[in-house]
């Protein structure tokens, strides 16, 4: 990091186990290391900490921006897990910044992808569909972050079973991504290709095949023919 001009600060106040106690307010959170997280989150230590990577950023939308963006890489990198962990402290920063809805729903959007990575799909679910709900009611419905939001949230569905519930919203999407992307854009036809496997489960072969086959063909004309 330090040969790429990346310095590194340790915060031992933002990090580590926090335990809970008996007569926490945070009951809502099941799991007990995030509960005495939250309860450590009302603390003065943890506020020092946020003020911390405040004053290092020297700017509160900065700071905001960077966590959030920390978070979305650790729940793509294979470490959800530490995404999750981290989203509290990114939550602090976001509300520090005045709460502003596009880094809102940007970090309900990378909350949600971590907690489907771990498998906790049904709060994977509520927190991707208020994500969606934060981001069309700011950007509008055609925009890339609510349309990336709405495939996070199908993918969750896709997890979790729910069929009927995925086909959907692949619809949805596929409405919107022909709309504003068009219909030869490879997010479309990501999109085409999942009706064509929904298709195939209800045995629907020949409807099943011709979407699986067009979207082959998007993916080639936009990244090659060896592309699959």
């Amino acid at each position: 990091l330090k040969k790429a001009g990346i310095g590194y600060t340790h915060l031992a106040e933002l990090g580590g186990l926090r335990h809970t106690t008996a007569d926490s307010v945070n009951g809502g959170w099941r799991n007990t290391s995030f509960r005495g997280y939250a309860d450590y989150m009302q603390t003065p230590e943890f506020q020092g900490g946020v003020e911390r990577v405040i004053q290092l950023a020297r700017d509160d939308r900065l700071a905001a921006e960077a966590v959030v963006e920390l978070t979305g890489a650790m729940a793509d990198g294979g470490l959800a897990p530490s995404a999750i962990e981290l989203a509290p402290v990114a939550d602090a920063l976001v509300l520090r910044a005045g709460d502003p809805p596009q880094l809102r729903g940007a970090l309900l959007s990378w909350r949600g992808t971590a907690l489907t990575n771990v498998g906790k799909y049904a709060d994977a679910l509520k927190v991707l569909t208020e994500a969606r709900s934060v981001l069309t009611r700011a950007l509008g419905p055609n925009h890339p972050l609510t349309i990336n939001a709405g495939f996070k949230l199908m993918r969750a569905l896709d997890r979790q079973g729910d069929d009927e519930a995925t086909k959907k919203l692949a619809n949805e999407l596929l409405a919107v991504t022909t709309e504003s992307l068009g219909a030869d854009h490879p997010e479309t036809g990501a999109v085409i290709g999942r009706l064509g496997y929904y298709a195939l489960g209800r045995g629907d072969y020949v409807a099943g095949r011709r979407l699986i086959e067009r979207s082959i063909a998007i993916a080639e004309r936009a990244f090659g023919p060896d592309s699959l």
